[in-house]
């Protein structure tokens, strides 16, 4: 193992022995070296505030890229783009010129449109994203009419048994700002919120949203800022409701086979039973 000072800093920085530690602004050729694990503690800064975080690496092929923040670690060198936009200006150069309608049909809260919306939905995809900027997007479905509207300005979102992972809790409990799309099946648009998020156990709301006779462990509770209903351009284009249009899912990989080779795990067919009990035992 080597080690190298932080700029500035005093503590230190690990890295593998086979692996190239370089800074951003090192555009030399690049040559993959090999190594199986790196056990490092990646040195980062925002304005004055200094953090630690652990990283574990199993990689094959891959470089650390030191920016003025924290760590990138690739397997090929990134793309860079030839002719990157970097101004709000030249978005809206290409854009062209607001849509009045478009502008007008946001509300800060949910009305009658939005909650029927709601009432009908089955499956929503929420964003969240922690402190350090890093984001996530997390799935969540359930019979129509899962999530639950409190008043005109709060949803109540019930958490079911899943992966244990819990991104989007921990995320919320270090930056509250959430986005959610909501999708109903046959439907082209979507309808789009945004607010501030937090967790709650109250056990009158968790017993409104049971199951089956099983209550969820908590509840993501949103206060609602933003809400409109998006165009179905996305729906149309991609044929999500049209069958005929779908393509192969012949040799695409399962979700089994997937954790074992991005995490190196053990026997596929152990993998497999684990997803199989799962989808058939711990929906509730």
């Amino acid at each position: 193992m080597g080690r190298i000072n932080a700029p500035g800093d005093g503590d230190n920085v690990w890295w593998g022995s086979k692996v190239r530690l370089r800074k951003a602004n090192d555009r030399r050729p690049f040559v993959p070296q090999q190594q199986t694990l790196i056990r490092a503690t990646a040195w980062s800064a925002s304005c004055q505030t200094r953090k630690w975080q652990q990283v574990e690496l199993h990689r094959t092929t891959f470089m650390i890229v030191w920016p003025t923040s924290f760590f990138h670690v690739l397997g090929d060198p990134m793309y860079q783009p030839k002719v990157p936009i970097t101004s709000a200006a030249e978005v809206k150069a290409i854009l062209g010129p607001d849509i009045t309608h478009q502008i007008a049909k946001v509300i800060d809260h949910i009305d009658a449109h939005c909650k029927a919306w709601i009432e009908r939905c089955p499956f929503i995809v929420i964003g969240s994203v922690n402190a350090a900027g890093a984001m996530d997007t997390s799935p969540k479905g359930d019979p129509p009419g899962f999530v639950k509207v409190l008043d005109k300005h709060t949803l109540a979102i019930p958490d079911r048994l899943g992966n244990h992972r819990g991104d989007t809790f921990l995320n919320i409990l270090e930056n509250p700002s959430v986005g959610i799309i909501f999708i109903v099946p046959k439907r082209r648009e979507v309808v789009r919120m945004s607010g501030t998020a937090l967790l709650a156990k109250d056990p009158d709301l968790l017993a409104a949203m049971a199951v089956n006779g099983k209550l969820p462990d908590l509840a993501m509770i949103v206060h609602v800022k933003e809400a409109f209903f998006h165009c179905g351009k996305s729906m149309i284009r991609s044929g999500m409701w049209e069958p005929e249009r779908w393509g192969s899912i012949d040799g695409l990989p399962t979700y089994a086979q997937a954790m074992k080779d991005h995490g190196a795990l053990e026997a596929l067919e152990k993998l497999q039973a684990v997803v199989e009990y799962n989808e058939t035992k711990r929906l509730y």
